[in-house]
């Protein structure tokens, strides 16, 4: 005679018995795990059917009815009559349970907060792909531990024949059932593991107080100018999120929860409109950042996946919780959408904005932009409809043992009191400490001040031209002085200073290295700032200074803007040559290249030849120009640019020439018209100069601070059209206005000449074309007139700024120009006219002097991080 369902007889046999002893174990109360009286096993019969008298528990539902053969087969439901085992999925009923939607709607907005938004800062710490593939590492995991954790609630429940289990239930039970050294821990467990539940999930209510409360501080700011404290926004949100809190349901919460899905779908949206612009090619950020950063990027990465403690409860109320697992289950379903929206947001943010990338996403999106705006809005009501997801752990947690202590005709006043109580607890959390997390900052100090208990210093880092207020409460380490290097980690604080945002309150600074001032060998004064000449004196050292940094950081903005620019209008970057045997130029002012060995000279040389020769079997030369590799790309590729290094052998002391400097060159296909190559180039110059003066913030305004004029040129540059003239018209304005300014040489235009001419056009920047083609380089195109169709472009400041021309197509005329040797040397540049030849124009820029125009700065040597000039 069978007196218990067999999974539960093998319990009693195997585990519910002492071995020593054979005396019988205590069974378990299914609600709270504790022991409860025993009842005897006896059979009991009624209509000819046995029950056991594990029946007899309350929780343990009653036997079911035979299957109904006229209806449709349910297969779970079989495999129980089959198995003749209990089954706690298929006894489990719940007077509000949620559909499968509904669980999909929970579990994705229970995931989906605020860590979508850190994500492109998280690859900013592992690398774009390294932090790509980490996201789904993290992920996988994340759902495999969900996994264990909802299979190991069925095999329980089966033992046990609970219909349902909470988190701290699985481990209790886990602890009771397994091995007996482990079951006088059991009650410990479960306390540990409410405890850290209660510790995340009022964590992360409180980060949501926080986060709605700042946010709707920064829009009040920028919109009303309402300098209130983050803490009034938080006493006026907490109303709104108490009545929040009083849906007790998990089924009425899914409206809620549905509204923040979209909110938070729609945002995203928004946000991926934003990343998809001007992307810049995979390459150009770290596929893996360091082994140091990596913590950082998994602190992160764990931190956005915080829904597992919402697992078990959206699983113990589903209608159909069959449903939950599998292979194409609600689980993995839901979990796979959230893996890919991370991975999604964070590589096209660190994509579209790598090291520039901040915390939270929005933060990068532009203020000014409305639509941008919006997606603040939208991710603030989302977060605070989440909020009453986040609180329902801890409600389901500690609800039950104040439960067991009230009154059952005043349950329900002391669940809303309950629940009131807790979100003023995470609401005083969160007031007491509105910035949650450690802030880590690395730099130089610039300037100490000390008072009476406090220590205050400026600490800059590079990054911009701003400093940091760091405040050191009592004592401040003896090393620390204006120059030295440390790191300071604290917690960021608004600032009572009206000029600052923030101070970062100290609370371990650890310096790297002293920088002794007193002995006079470091050659600036960390508080004051250094000019430009005395910097140049000390090339190793003036990144150091204010002024030149602010050079640097002008100088790296404004080469990823012509990169970005050239990218949007589908220009191809080449890597061209630096040691070249050609000389586009013509002019012989090339530096000689060969090996400094003289042994592998003569190792190398053949007999009776050059020396210069012996390592290329030619004379090499460091590049002056790329433009016939570039000319042999276009006729592949149409339309390319490269921007690198030059050479010129000049003997040449002038504040506008290097001897080392960077060119910026394109050249262009299927292009024979002279003025379509000059709208090119004006477009590209305005172009760059609007997206800088948007984007060029402190470290512009700082430069034009030192060159007043500057601002007025560069800005009038975008206001009207370049003017064009012909160097005929050029030469007889200039004859006009006499004071020794007429044209004495041939095509040629002196300093004075071409300043005066940008005088005469307003100071305005200004074409001059068609110039005598007797002393232009070979492969310009000439016209009927024998003049070259080339051009010089004119700008205040600089003079010479830009120089073009169509490109020779005619392989004979290109011959009948060059020398018998000439010929041999440029035999494959004339071979690209003869085989598929296309009309080609091009023109070169030189970066170092768009600086100087674009910031104001008198000597090019102060444009490039280490100058070379004669004799430097």
């Amino acid at each position: 005679m069978e007196v218990l369902p067999s999974s539960v007889a093998c319990d009693t046999a195997a585990e519910m018995a002492d071995e020593k002893t054979g005396e019988s174990q205590p069974l378990l109360n299914q609600e709270d795990g504790h022991p409860v009286q025993e009842v005897p096993i006896l059979p009991l019969f009624d209509e000819g059917r046995m029950q056991t008298a594990a029946s007899l528990n309350r929780n343990t539902p009653p036997p079911a009815e035979e299957p109904n053969t006229d209806e449709p087969e349910n297969p779970f439901r079989l495999k129980n009559s089959e198995t003749n085992e209990y089954q706690p999925l298929v006894t489990r009923e719940h007077p509000h349970a949620t559909s499968n939607v509904e669980t999909m709607i929970h579990l994705l907005k229970g995931n989906i907060g605020t860590g979508i938004q850190a994500m492109p800062d998280a690859l900013k710490n592992s690398g774009l792909v390294v932090g790509s593939f980490g996201i789904i590492l993290v992920g996988i995991i994340c759902i495999h531990c969900m996994h264990i954790l909802v299979n190991c609630c069925h095999v329980l429940c089966n033992r046990t024949l609970k219909t349902t289990m909470s988190y701290a239930d699985v481990t209790e039970y886990s602890f009771k059932m397994g091995p007996e050294k482990m079951q006088r821990y059991s009650q410990l467990a479960r306390r540990t593991v409410n405890a850290f539940l209660l510790i995340t999930q009022l964590g992360f209510c409180c980060v949501y107080f926080v986060y709605v409360a700042a946010n709707i501080q920064v829009l009040m700011k920028a919109h009303f100018q309402l300098e209130w404290k983050i803490q009034v926004y938080m006493a006026i949100l907490l109303v709104p999120f108490i009545f929040l809190s009083f849906v007790r349901s998990l089924k009425f919460l899914s409206p809620f929860s549905m509204i923040a899905n979209l909110l938070m779908a729609v945002g995203i949206g928004i946000i991926f409109s934003f990343l998809l612009q001007d992307l810049p090619p995979v390459s150009s950020r770290p596929f893996f950042a360091s082994f140091r950063q990596l913590p950082l990027f998994f602190g992160t990465a764990i931190y956005a996946f915080e829904g597992i403690g919402v697992i078990l409860p959206l699983e113990n109320q589903m209608k159909s919780p069959e449903d939950f697992g599998g292979f194409t289950g609600v689980l993995n379903t839901g979990m796979v959408i959230v893996m890919c929206l991370y991975t999604g947001v964070g590589f096209y943010g660190y994509l579209r904005y790598g090291d520039d990338v901040l915390g939270s996403i929005t933060l990068n999106l532009p203020n000014e932009n409305r639509l941008a705006a919006s997606v603040q809005v939208m991710m603030i009501i989302a977060v605070f409809l989440s909020y009453a997801l986040q609180m329902y752990v801890p409600v389901e947690i500690i609800w039950p043992w104040i439960k067991e202590r009230v009154p059952a005709e005043k349950e329900r006043l002391y669940n809303y009191l309950f629940r009131i109580g807790l979100v003023i607890l995470t609401f005083f959390l969160g007031a007491l400490v509105p910035n949650i997390g450690l802030f880590i900052s690395l730099g130089w100090v610039k300037s100490v001040r000390k008072q009476k208990g406090c220590t205050f210093f400026d600490l800059v880092d590079g990054s911009c031209p701003s400093h940091l207020q760091v405040i050191i409460t009592g004592t401040h380490p003896t090393e620390l002085k204006p120059g030295c290097s440390l790191t300071v980690s604290g917690s960021l604080e608004k600032s009572s200073h009206p000029k600052q945002e923030v101070d970062l309150h100290a609370k371990e600074c650890r310096i790297f290295a002293s920088c002794p001032l007193s002995d006079g060998q470091y050659p600036f004064q960390p508080q004051k700032q250094t000019s430009l000449e005395v910097a140049r004196e000390h090339l190793h050292l003036r990144p150091r200074t204010s002024l030149f940094a602010s050079i640097l950081r002008m100088r790296h903005m404004v080469t990823n803007a012509f990169h970005q620019w050239l990218h949007d209008h589908s220009f191809i970057g080449i890597h061209a040559p630096v040691i070249t045997s050609n000389d586009c130029e013509g002019a012989g002012e090339t530096f000689l290249v060969r090996p400094s060995s003289d042994f592998l000279v003569q190792e190398m040389g053949n007999e009776g030849s050059e020396q210069d020769m012996a390592y290329f079997g030619h004379k090499s030369y460091l590049t002056v120009s790329s433009q016939l590799h570039l000319e042999a790309a276009a006729c592949g590729l149409s339309r390319v640019y490269s921007l690198g290094p030059a050479f010129r052998a000049e003997n040449s002391q002038s504040t506008r020439h290097l001897s080392e400097f960077w060119m910026l060159e394109l050249e262009l296909g299927f292009l024979d018209e002279l003025n379509s190559l000059l709208d090119l180039c004006e477009n590209l110059l305005k172009d760059v100069t609007k997206s800088i003066l948007e984007s060029g913030g402190d470290d512009l305004n700082i430069l034009w601070t030192e060159n007043l004029e500057t601002e007025g040129h560069v800005k009038a540059l975008l206001e009207r059209s370049f003017q064009r003239m012909t160097f005929k018209e050029a030469v007889e304005i200039l004859k006009n206005k006499g004071r020794g300014l007429e044209v004495m040489q041939p095509g040629t235009l002196r300093r004075v000449q071409e300043m005066e001419l940008v005088s005469h056009c307003g100071n305005q920047p200004v074409f001059i074309t068609n110039w005598p083609a007797d002393n232009k380089p070979f492969y310009m195109k000439w016209n009927h007139e024998k003049e070259a169709e080339c051009f010089d472009l004119l700008t205040p400041i600089v003079g010479e700024l830009v120089g073009g021309s169509l490109r020779e197509d005619d392989p004979q005329a290109l011959e009948l120009r060059l020398s018998q040797t000439e010929k041999e040397r440029l035999k494959w540049y004339v071979d690209l006219r003869r085989f598929g030849g296309l009309p080609m124009a091009g023109f070169g820029l030189g970066l170092e002097r768009y600086l100087m125009f674009l910031l104001g700065v008198k000597n090019i040597k102060d444009t490039i991080p280490f100058p070379r000039w004669p004799h430097h």
